[in-house]
Formats: structure tokens, C-alpha cells, sequence
């Protein structure tokens, strides 16, 4: 809340002025921090305020990045086309203005799109392309995001990768929320393997994420705690839990896997219980 002040009281304080880099940068800052707090209407004007500055003084940096947010919420807004559209040219528009940090996230987010596809291979072959960038120009944090985006590993049964990856991973303990994230889904693989006690330690680094403030942060660990509730036959508390994933539907639509994923370990437990009609 304390960065999102920050941001508004500048905005203000250079909304009297010409339209400059400084307030596309703001501008567009604070529609991401909006995007991923869940409020999606107030975001997507701060990124059109954004883009309309950046195409006028032609800002390539602040236009790729800009780009890719507003996939985001055209994503959410049903409009999945037009989002990959807008996506793959915020990846032009990178590579062709030598933005390798820009580049490596747009490569990220299509690779996030086909997986909410279910086209896997597409996806590795674009989350591939990030984690080389990542690692020709050196970027560890950005090698480190890309190393754990597993899922569509685990969903064509590269289990050895998608393990050996994150065994990379140092101090799990120290990462960030959305390093923690992305490795709440190897709990997937080692369910899969019958190695519960292995997706318990995962789920123990990924307790911090309760308090995270994004919505898909929340929704993944739910989904991993419903996966391995399910594996330890508890269908009251994985319903509850496949539930709570579900939730991020309305933020990142039905095709995230922690919506997909939790979406099955709902309808399975409430089988197993016999409440046919949840």
C-alpha cells in the first residue's frame, strides 16, 4: 500500500506538467502493481495513460513493457486474441530495440499463454527462449523466474526436468513470493510420484505465500494443498482448498493451471464425499 501511495501522490505532483518519460514510467508502474492486486479496471487505465505517452514520444522501453501488461488485462477481460496479438508484438518490439529484459518477459507471458492453451510444447519452446536470454546477458534473477516455470514440464511428463530445475534453486527459504510461486508446483510432481513427504517440505517454504498480496501467489499455494489433500484422502479440506484456487478465475481466467488443477481436485473430492450436486 505504501509503494501504491507513493506512486499516486507522484503521479499527481506531475499531472500538472507535459506528458513526459517520467510519468509513462510511473503511470505504467502502478497499473502492473494495480493488475496484480486484483483491480483490473483502475490498471488498464493506468496502462493506456501509459502507452498513449510512450507511442507519442515513441518510449520503446515503456511501450513493450506496457504492452505486455495490457495483454494481461485484455486476457481477463475474455478478449484472449486480441491479448496474443498485442503480446507477440511487445516481443517484436523488444527484440528489435535490443530490450532483453522486456524480451525475456515477453517470451515468459506467451509462454504462460500457451499453456493456458494447453498448447505444451509452445510453451516450453517459449519459456526456453527466456531462460537463454536470462543467461546470455547474465540475469540471474530472471534465469531463476524461468527455471521454475515447471508446469507445462509436468503436464507432458517431464518430471526429471521439471525436479532437476529447481534443485538449481538456492535457499529456497530467502526467495521471493514469485519464486515461491512457481515452485508450489513441483508439489504436482511429487504427489504424482507418491513422494509425500517431499511435497510437504515444498509447502513448508511455500507457507509464506498465505500473506502474499497478489491473487495467483494465493491460488497456487491453494492448489498445491489441494493436490496433496487429496493424495492424503482429507476430500472436505481439498474441496475447500480446490475452492480457493478456483478464485483466481476471475483474475487470470479459467485456462491458469491453479484454476484448471484446483477445478479437478474439487470435482475429485467431492466424489469421494458423495456431494454430487457441489
Amino acid at each position: 500500500m505504501e509503494a501504491r501511495t507513493l506512486l499516486e501522490t507522484s503521479l499527481e505532483l506531475l499531472g500538472s506538467g507535459e506528458p513526459d518519460e517520467s510519468m509513462a514510467a510511473l503511470s505504467g508502474t502502478l497499473g502492473t502493481m494495480l493488475f496484480f492486486a486484483g483491480e483490473v479496471d483502475s490498471a488498464g487505465e493506468r496502462v493506456e495513460d501509459a502507452l498513449e505517452i510512450a507511442e507519442v514520444l515513441w518510449l520503446p522501453e515503456i511501450l513493450a513493457a506496457q504492452l505486455i501488461t495490457k495483454s494481461f488485462v485484455l486476457d481477463v477481460r475474455g478478449r484472449r486474441a486480441e491479448a496474443l496479438g498485442i503480446l507477440k508484438y511487445a516481443l517484436e518490439l523488444a527484440l528489435e530495440n535490443d530490450l532483453p529484459s522486456e524480451a525475456i518477459r515477453a517470451y515468459g507471458n506467451l509462454s504462460h499463454q500457451m499453456q493456458t492453451r494447453d498448447r505444451y510444447q509452445e510453451a516450453l519452446d517459449y519459456g526456453r527462449s527466456a531462460l537463454a536470454l536470462a543467461r546470455r546477458i547474465g540475469d540471474r534473477q530472471r534465469e531463476l523466474e524461468n527455471l521454475v516455470q515447471n508446469f507445462a514440464l509436468f503436464a507432458t511428463g517431464q518430471w526429471d526436468e521439471a525436479l532437476s530445475r529447481v534443485s538449481h534453486i538456492p535457499e529456497w527459504e530467502s526467495q521471493p513470493p514469485f519464486i515461491l510461486t512457481t515452485l508450489s508446483m513441483i508439489v504436482l510432481v511429487h504427489v504424482a510420484r507418491g513422494e509425500l513427504e517431499e511435497a510437504d517440505a515444498v509447502l513448508r517454504f511455500s507457507d509464506r505465500l498465505e500473506v502474499a498480496t497478489d491473487v495467483e501467489s494465493r491460488a497456487t499455494l491453494a492448489m498445491a494443498r489441494a493436490c496433496r489433500l487429496g493424495a492424503e484422502a482429507d476430500p472436505s479440506a481439498a474441496v475447500a482448498a480446490g475452492r480457493q484456487a478456483m478464485e483466481a478465475r476471475h483474475q487470470e481466467g479459467w485456462g491458469h493451471e491453479c484454476v484448471k488443477i484446483g477445478f479437478v481436485e474439487a470435482v475429485d473430492a467431492a466424489l469421494a464425499l458423495g456431494d454430487l450436486s457441489r
